[in-house]
């Protein structure tokens, strides 16, 4: 995420990042790991765990990490309760499935696609428009290739 968006973020939600690191085993600051088009979920969620919150002072939540994987939103965060905070969190995650990592427009988690670059197995959420900017053609072919071969085995 560029930083104009993460600066958005932690300005509106600074109290939801103020994290005691201090507390953990393998202290980290805290970081953004996704495309700009997660942006507006994520606020929209950020927002609706901060009202949550008002409501219930009981509850804390410190977020230190935002990132994808495996095609969805992930959150890393400590509560000292976690039941309210946590389902918006699992709410979250579920529906970043549907939404375009790169516009933010609708989208689908895409089956995993091994990338012969880097060796590992990709997971993306995608709309139509930017299905095509994972890979270019070129490792398109090596991927087709690479899964005509395993399909031969």
């Amino acid at each position: 995420m560029n930083r104009r968006l993460e600066d958005k973020l932690y300005e509106d939600f600074s109290e939801l990042f103020e994290y005691p690191y201090e507390l953990l085993e393998d202290p980290r600051p805290f970081t953004f790991h996704c495309e700009n088009g997660w942006f507006l979920h994520i606020y929209n969620t950020l927002a609706e765990v901060q009202r949550a919150l008002l409501t219930h002072a009981d509850e804390m939540l410190f977020i230190y990490s935002v990132y994808q994987h495996n095609g969805h939103l992930e959150v890393s965060a400590a509560t000292n309760r976690g039941s309210l905070t946590y389902g918006f969190i699992a709410r979250a995650t579920e529906s970043s499935a549907r939404i375009c990592e790169i516009c933010g427009s609708d989208g689908a988690a895409l089956t995993p696609m091994y990338d012969p670059r880097s060796g590992h197995i990709l997971n993306y959420t995608r709309c139509d428009k930017h299905l095509k900017t994972i890979f270019s053609s070129n490792t398109t072919r090596n991927i087709n290739a690479f899964i005509r071969q395993v399909t031969q085995i």
